[in-house]
């Protein structure tokens, strides 16, 4: 519409404005003609007037050119001239008239001004503003002396984006910031346009300033050293208010529907839930509302990568295919863009209309001299609102009448202070008379100030006003919808509830953040929905939802493309489309240049090209061409393949920057779209709101509905709480349609807030001359001008102590209304009002947080709060606490939470927020139940100073928290907090606080003054007991509370009898409620009502059910019992005798004892005798015999019941030995199969250190020289672990003990201490047994011919002895005497038992008889072997099961995968990652596989290590090694060749994985005739890994050979022919040929030797081998698809693995050297699961060839 009536006013003005001058002269010589006082009366002439100002303006505005007619401004003068004659004060349309006129001089001004003064390099549109002022002021944009500050510096606001642009974060200039003295120098006049101007910057700056100077830090520091850029960060995020977020990804754009464009970003955890659980990272998202909705967002990288582009849409859709390093993401959460942006979006739209009502009041100028007679324009006289000019108008204040039946109609022109009026409005009404004279004032003025003080009922008086409003427009006014706008959701639910209160029903609430349960019906959003859409709005909604339907779908494809294969067909045929036609038809033809036919589809034929193929022809290898000369050639297949790759990256640039474009202007299309649609919802919101009596809404939910506001027409607008407003947002509230403005609140009271304090506010020296925070309201008050304030000056809240601060500070015509002078005192206070003084001083602030707190306030807060509670007069709801400082708000919240159900405002949790202040989710949720539970009303109220304007209570407790010796007072220094604070009490107010330190402020010295003489401050706060009133209390300490006034009351006791029961009340003096619910602790008087026995229990309990013990009751059984209760007695069929007596049980005869009420034959009784069978571990059954023996259900009485034997499982301790080791099992019994293993520490120990491991693990083998060494036999050349080869010493130590005797023990042994002398020695040593073969004692051996050995474990024992024990002559040859002189090598088997001490068996060691050394040390190697195969045999099953277990996953979601995968929007790139991705599990197996097989190698077996270890210590001694040292026990080849065959396992399950989705990629390329789907890299990749994987399956399957591992052969052959048959499906190339056919030869002769072994032997599993061998067999000849082998498949392969080296039982090695163990002693013949050779035995005897570890 606006198009069509913008060509209207271009015919107007015509081609040179010469038929327009022409058509208005005419016009406006008529009006002057028609200006007689008749006419001048009518409203058709006066419309006439208007109507043609109005279109001469519109005329002004649309048409640049008609600015330099000089006939129009002639015009103008003449209709000024007119409109002076007009009937100012009753002419409607006057307002109107005048507006238009003053904007279209103000257009010729500035068209006229001196633009040849700007300079000649600015564009145009910015020589439209000048400045003529010749001053020192930095002025905006080019008007600057020193040029624009950047590129978003312009001296028209229009121009200026909201949100700063890059150039303007990295400028270190100043803006240019216009001062609030209307004096100072400016570039615009004196009026609207500059008011708009200056509250445009000035609040934008405001809100934009601070992430200008964060985002400006953040860049600085990214630009620093890496170790300083983190400590940088940390300082910057705790500082600044922001949170970081590092390493952030931009990822792939999506387009939706309803939202358009959005990028999902990733990055990194922030540091503080780097630890937390999944669960307590939500808890903390949750609590801390980090990245709530509507925050504000930036990305920043260290270097941009295309600096050109300025707009973010297209930066963000680079960064999304760049993806630089070092991006981080910040957010801001104190900035949310819909609070700002949509206010300072309506300021640019009204500079650009310079249309605004009641200017000649708000911003007056100089035009007003034209049609006033004052000089300079300023207004002497407010005039009544246009509407209630019209002659007969009245307004009706009938509804206000105290006699509702009367009638009272005030005139417009009425006077307020004609005392005539007043008197008879103070007599018909209940107001007081400067209620009245506010009355009368907001009625007839066009915009008025009704100030009132804290208490005066403002808000009442607004009530009231809308009431007569309402009457009016329901007469001939017709105001439309009134329009209450206030700053804050609070104060707008208040005054829409008192409306309510008041019978005005008929209101609509706009906006969301309401929490009135009262106005949920009355919010727009939810009666809009009973409202329906009329048939063309309809049509329209359709036709927008098509639109955007359309426009999503193009973006879904636009998104698709930037995230999927840039180099593929699909992207790049749209460039050679668009670019280069040619190309794209020689590659879409079916023919080529020449005219012959090409093969394939354009697909293959582009991938050809890209790839550099070309099957016909090839062009010459030419390089350093430009893109036009390649392309200038006859066919684009005569390109060498770097001039391809150059083409393609040339359109792959092309396309991104496309496709880039293209989103942008959807973007630009979707934000139409949605902006159509919701015009055509809001149309029904237009007609909803039309019908409503009241629309209550925010200033920035005005702003954001600004345009359906504006078609209402609404001419009343009323804004409360006025003085908290800025003025930038109420000149927002001004809608074009207003006539009558009324402002009320308080410019004494809370000013608005800001964010920049020390910079703009008044409270500032440096903010005074720019006063954002000054409201309309305030400015208005206090200058100079006809607008003067009705006043009120009766406050209804305080009592008169109260008031009486802010009446001699701020207020000094305030009065005091009779009913506050009849408040009672305040209950348990001496004091109505005091001030607590105090020298406690304030602590730090908590980390994280700049907020002051005082930790001592707190607690005496807190005893104070409980004290006036437990008065019993009021409730937690009637008082409040204050306190300036969100620091103390969250203390005071956190203590008094622990006693009180405690509520903060809305406007307070969001400070607690911005000051990183938050409650943990467990708190927090406890308050919102809390809130439910009680009621919003009971809840004791904890706020903030700022935000408890307008509310009041009871009683007031106020923390101030400063205290210093520096005297600083902080928020607390401005009148207007102090008067907030000061006004909030009704009956009692109490100030904790350093009054010394507050004296530095005037206000705050003026109030100490008062109270200190009235008595009213002191280090001492004086209590009173309300029942002992003569009794002085003073407390000076929280903890005072407790000694004094424990109750509340006193500490004497009460002296009230308790009502109940009559006992003396032992409580100390307290209030009659609390002494009403106090209980009794005295005996109970009372007698039970059937047998009058005394009650036993304690007064204040129920006396229940008599409990006193009856003697000699008898019960059916005719036994008698004792001291059983009364109410039993009274019953004794019901009691169950509980005595013991013997019961046969029938089912098992077995003679229980149980109580006499027992029924032994109900089915439900168990019989308890323990069963005595014995369990498979050999502990007897801890069951009973009813537990353990349960009885079948029978189908016939007759029939004989079966028992079912079901034991108990074993709950005893298993206290099994281990195989490889002493230690027993500490687990519960077991059967030996769960994989236990000993978790103690190893006990292998030597005298020079001990193995750190545990026990299960195996050990390292100790490298030092053996210590064994005596002077007839020498030292023992070996390593310490290595069996000795040294010959044991037979003679008796020579040295002598402590006490002087000779060492007792062998020669070459450490000497013991004296207590082992046979001469010192105790009587219990000597008498002790030594020789065990002529069972001597230790006094009457000969040591000199049989020395003792002393063992670690105490134990000692003759020589003889021990070397029977020990068989010495196993390990030693010996002559005929007895003497050793030569060594036997060990056979190499796990043979040896452990040895022990005969007495206790407990293991020898190494370290304590030295003598035993290679018997000792045989039997550690033979151990660590054991325990090496075992923790192999371990870690090789859990490979296994995690290999089964991720190709058990691959089976179950490859067909989602493979859907995923072939989806539209994939790419080649996206799908190779993918593939990737779903491997990566196996890549996890592989690394630890190739550990595995490093730790199963022959160099890292103990015994290996320890033969090394050995011949390298004997070629140190001597190059004589012969004879060379043969390894002591043989190596364990089993577990190498595990490792390599599961090697093959995960290759064989990876290339099947491969190989499935290639396959299946084929098949859906076929089926969809897409042959762009492919993947050949992949088959590629397969075929280049099998000659390496093929590799190492055959060099396990030869290792397995060579050991005699049949099943382990044959599985590497079935492994090997898999593969192979995998191999052969994929195209062959002439490399890979020759291999495969080997391949394929060997796996065919493999499968034929494992046959036959499958045939032949006996070992294990061989039936499903043999399956396995078949199966291969067959997928090898007929090439068939090959499947991967299932976990059931994997689990029989190894199912023995897990039972074949168990930690208990016996091992054995087979004939073939084989190792195994079984639990127990062999009791029948068995086979070696390796090799089939036989292995067991019967009658506890081994077969031949098989050798066992241990045999006793």
């Amino acid at each position: 519409m606006d198009r069509h009536v913008g060509t209207l006013y271009v015919i107007i003005f015509g081609t040179d404005g010469k038929q327009c001058s022409k058509f208005f002269k005419r016009i406006t010589n008529q009006l002057a003609e028609e200006s007689d006082p008749d006419s001048r009366s009518s409203k058709i002439w006066s419309n006439e007037l208007t109507a043609i100002s109005e279109c001469l303006r519109q005329v002004l505005r649309r048409n640049p050119r008609a600015r330099l007619q000089s006939e129009l401004v002639k015009i103008i003068q003449s209709l000024f001239t007119i409109a002076a004659n007009v009937d100012q004060q009753h002419d409607e349309f006057y307002p109107q008239t005048r507006a238009a006129l003053r904007e279209a001089v103000g257009i010729f001004r500035q068209a006229n001004s001196t633009e040849d003064d700007a300079p000649e390099a600015l564009p145009n549109d910015e020589r439209n503003v000048t400045s003529t002022y010749n001053i020192p002021m930095d002025l905006p944009g080019y008007l600057s002396t020193a040029g624009p500050r950047h590129d978003n510096d312009h001296v028209r606001i229009e121009d200026i984006k909201i949100l700063p642009t890059i150039s303007e974060i990295q400028c270190q200039r100043n803006d240019s910031l216009p001062r609030k003295d209307p004096s100072a120098p400016h570039f615009l006049p004196i009026g609207t346009e500059r008011l708009v101007d200056s509250h445009f910057r000035l609040l934008r700056h405001d809100y934009v300033a601070q992430l200008r100077d964060i985002i400006s830090g953040i860049l600085h520091i990214l630009g620093l050293p890496e170790p300083e850029r983190k400590r940088a960060f940390l300082t910057a995020s705790r500082d600044n208010g922001c949170y970081l977020y590092h390493n952030t990804i931009v990822e792939c754009p999506i387009f939706d529907q309803r939202m358009g464009l959005r990028f999902r970003l990733e990055f990194s955890y922030p540091k503080e839930v780097y630890r937390m659980s999944g669960e307590e990272r939500q808890q903390w998202w949750e609590g801390r509302k980090r990245l709530d909705r509507g925050t504000l967002l930036s990305n920043i990288v260290v270097q941009l990568a295309n600096p050109e582009l300025e707009e973010d849409l297209k930066f963000l859709l680079v960064q999304a295919q760049v993806q630089p390093e070092n991006m981080v993401l910040i957010e801001f959460p104190k900035i949310i863009p819909e609070t700002f942006v949509p206010i300072l979006a309506n300021l640019k739209e009204l500079a650009i209309s310079r249309f605004l009502p009641l200017s000649q009041y708000i911003a007056p100028d100089g035009f007003d001299e034209l049609v006033t007679d004052s000089p300079g324009g300023t207004v002497t006289e407010i005039l009544p609102p246009a509407y209630a000019r019209g002659s007969g108008f009245s307004f009706d204040l009938s509804s206000i009448l105290k006699n509702k039946t009367g009638h009272y109609g005030l005139q417009p022109e009425a006077d307020p202070d004609d005392p005539e009026i007043l008197d008879a409005l103070e007599l018909l009404t209940p107001l007081d008379r400067g209620q009245c004279r506010a009355l009368v004032a907001g009625l007839t003025h066009e915009l008025s100030l009704i100030q009132g003080p804290p208490g005066c009922g403002k808000s009442w008086l607004g009530v009231r006003m809308v009431r007569v409003l309402l009457d009016a427009n329901y007469g001939a006014a017709e105001l439309g919808p009134i329009l209450c706008v206030c700053y804050t959701n609070h104060a707008l639910d208040q005054f829409l509830e008192s409306l309510l209160d008041f019978g005005i029903e008929n209101l609509i609430r706009i906006g969301g953040r309401s929490k009135s349960s009262r106005l949920e019906g009355k919010n727009l959003r939810i009666v809009s929905q009973t409202v329906g859409n009329a048939g063309l709005e309809r049509h329209q909604i359709r036709q927008a939802y098509l639109k955007l339907e359309q426009i999503a779908e193009n973006g879904r494809e636009a998104c698709n493309i930037l995230s999927g294969n840039l180099r593929s067909w699909n992207s790049v045929r749209r460039v050679l489309a668009l670019y280069y036609d040619e190309v794209f038809h020689e590659f879409n033809s079916k023919y080529d240049a020449e005219g012959f036919e090409q093969q394939g589809s354009v697909f293959d034929r582009f991938r050809a090209w890209s790839s550099g193929r070309n099957p016909t022809q090839f062009s010459p290898e030419t390089g350093g061409q430009d893109i036009e000369t390649i392309l200038s050639r006859p066919s684009i297949w005569q390109t060498t393949v770097n001039e391809r790759k150059m083409l393609m990256d040339h359109w792959v640039e092309l396309a991104t920057k496309s496709t880039v474009e293209t989103l942008t202007d959807l973007v630009e299309g979707h934000r139409v779209a949605s902006s159509e649609l919701d015009t055509a919802h809001q149309e029904a919101n237009r007609r909803l709101l039309n019908t409503a009596d009241v629309i209550g809404v925010t200033t920035t939910g005005l702003a954001k509905n600004i345009k359906l506001l504006r078609k209402l027409k609404a001419k009343v607008v009323i804004c409360e709480e006025a003085g908290e407003v800025l003025e930038g947002h109420l000149l927002n509230a001004i809608l074009p349609s207003c006539q009558h403005l009324i402002q009320i609140g308080d410019h004494e009271q809370l000013r608005p807030q800001i964010s920049q304090t020390l910079d703009l506010s008044m409270e500032s020296d440096r903010g005074k001359q720019y006063s954002l925070d000054q409201s309309m309201f305030e400015r208005l008050v206090r200058e100079d001008n006809c607008l003067s304030p009705a006043q009120l000056d009766v406050q209804r809240r305080m009592r008169p102590e109260i008031s009486e601060l802010i009446r001699q500070t701020i207020y000094p015509s305030l009065k005091d209304h009779p009913s506050v002078s009849t408040y009672p005192d305040v209950v348990g206070m001496n004091r109505n009002v005091y001030w607590l003084d105090h020298r406690h001083e304030e602590g730090s602030p908590e980390e994280g947080t700049k907020s002051k707190s005082n930790d001592w306030e707190v607690e005496m807060v807190c005893s104070l709060v409980r004290h006036l509670v437990r008065q019993g007069k009021y409730g937690s709801e009637d008082i409040a606490v204050l306190t300036p400082y969100t620091g103390q708000l969250q203390k005071l919240r956190r203590h008094l939470g622990g006693t009180f159900e405690v509520v903060i405002s809305d406007r307070d949790q969001e400070a607690l927020e911005r000051d990183s202040l938050h409650l943990d989710p467990v708190a927090l949720q406890g308050e919102l139940k809390a809130a439910k539970k009680v009621g919003l009303d009971k809840l004791l109220r904890v706020a903030t100073v700022d935000n408890f304007q307008g509310e009041e209570a009871e009683v007031v407790i106020i923390s101030l928290v400063r205290s210093n010796e520096q005297g600083k007072v902080g928020f607390l220094k401005t009148k207007n907090r102090i008067n907030v604070l000061l006004s909030r009490a009704k009956q009692g107010m109490y100030i904790i606080g350093n009054a010394e330190t507050a004296a530095t402020v005037p206000m705050w010295n003026d109030v100490c003054e008062i109270l200190q003489k009235r008595d009213s401050v002191g280090l001492k706060l004086p209590l009173s007991c309300p029942r002992h009133p003569e009794k002085a209390i003073l407390v000076e300490e929280p903890e005072d509370f407790l000694k004094f006034a424990p109750e509340g009351g006193c500490d004497l006791t009460c002296d009230k009898r308790l009502d109940e029961c009559g006992h003396k009340c032992f409580s100390k003096c307290h209030s009659d409620q609390m002494h009403a619910v106090t209980t009794c602790s005295q005996p109970c008087n009372r007698l039970q009502a059937v047998c009058q026995h005394p009650c036993p229990k304690i007064c204040s309990d129920p006396c229940g059910k008599c409990l006193v013990p009856v003697d000699d009751v008898v019960l059916p059984c005719n036994h008698i019992l004792t001291q059983v209760p009364c109410y039993q007695a009274r019953s004794p069929e019901r009691i169950k005798c509980p005595r013991k007596v013997l019961k046969i049980v029938p089912d098992c005869g077995h003679n229980v004892e149980v109580f006499c009420g027992t029924d032994t034959g109900d089915p439900k009784f168990l019989c308890p005798t323990p069963c005595l069978e014995q369990l498979y571990c050999g502990h007897q059954c801890g069951g009973t015999c009813g537990t353990c023996f349960a009885l079948d259900d029978a189908d016939d009485e007759r029939e004989l019941v079966a028992r079912t034997i079901s034991h108990q499982p074993c709950g005893k301790i298993c206290e099994r030995g281990f195989t490889t080791c002493s230690h027993m099992c500490t687990k519960k019994c077991h059967d030996g199969t769960d994989g236990c293993v000993c978790r103690a520490p190893c006990e292998v120990k030597c005298g020079h250190t001990r193995c750190p491991k545990v026990c299960s693990d195996s050990c390292v083998p100790c490298v030092e020289l053996c210590e064994w060494t005596c002077e007839h036999e020498g030292r023992c050349p070996l390593p310490c672990a290595a069996p000795c080869e040294r010959l044991p010493c037979g003679q008796r130590c020579g040295r002598q003990l402590s006490c002087g005797h000779q060492c007792p023990t062998v020669c070459g042994e450490i000497c013991p201490d004296q207590e082992y002398c046979q001469i010192c020695c105790k009587d219990d040593k000597r008498e002790q047994e030594v020789d065990m073969l002529e069972f001597s004692t230790y006094g009457s051996v000969d040591l000199d011919t049989n020395p003792i050995l002393i063992l670690s474990c105490g134990h000692f024992f003759t020589r003889e002895t021990m070397n029977l024990h020990i068989r010495l002559d196993k390990v030693y040859c010996g002559d005929q005497d007895g003497y050793f002189n030569g060594i036997t090598y060990p056979s190499g088997d796990l043979e040896q038992p452990f040895p022990s001490c005969p007495m206790c068996r407990q293991p020898l060691r190494q370290y304590s008889v030295r003598r035993y050394g290679r018997v000792i040390n045989m039997a550690v190697l033979e151990q660590m072997t054991k325990r090496y195969i075992q923790s192999s045999a371990s870690k090789y099953t859990d490979m296994v099961s995690e290999v089964a277990t991720i190709e058990t996953r691959f089976r179950d979601s490859r067909d989602r995968f493979l859907r995923e995968l072939l989806s539209p929007s994939a790419s080649q790139k996206k799908m190779r990652e993918d593939i990737d991705q779903r491997i990566s599990s196996l890549r996890r197996i592989e690394g630890k596989l190739s550990l595995f097989i490093r730790e199963t190698s022959d160099q890292q077996q103990p015994a290996q290590k320890l033969y090394e270890m050995t011949v390298s210590q004997k070629k140190r001694i001597s190059d004589n090694t012969s004879p060379i040292t043969a390894l002591y026990v043989g190596l364990d080849k089993r577990s190498p060749i595990l490792a390599k065959l599961l090697k093959a396992q995960v290759d064989l399950v990876k290339t099947t994985e491969w190989f499935l989705i290639l396959n299946n990629i084929k098949k859906s390329s076929a089926t969809l005739g897409n042959p762009s789907v492919t993947i050949d890299w992949l088959a590629d990749l397969i075929r280049s890994s099998m000659p390496e994987i093929i590799k190492s399956c055959s060099e396990a399957i030869r290792e397995a050979c060579e050991q005699s591992f049949w099943a382990f052969e044959i599985e590497g052959h079935t492994y090997l022919a898999s593969l192979v048959t995998i191999w052969r499906q994929l195209p062959p190339t002439p490399d890979s040929q020759k291999g495969l056919d080997q391949a394929f030869d060997d796996a065919k002769a493999g499968l034929q030797k494992s046959a036959q072994l499958c045939t032949e032997g006996k070992f294990r599993n061989v039936e499903t081998l043999k399956e396995m061998v078949e199966a291969a067999e067959k997928r090898l000849q007929e090439d068939t698809f090959y499947q991967a082998v299932t976990y059931e498949e994997l689990g029989r392969v190894v199912e023995a693995m897990t039972g074949e080296f168990t930690a208990q039982g016996h091992w054995y090695r087979c004939a073939n050297g084989h190792p195994f163990a079984i639990d127990g002693l062999p009791m029948e013949e068995a086979l070696c699961p390796e090799c089939g050779a036989n292995v067991g035995g019967n009658h506890h005897q081994l077969v031949a060839g098989v050798k066992a570890e241990e045999w006793t």
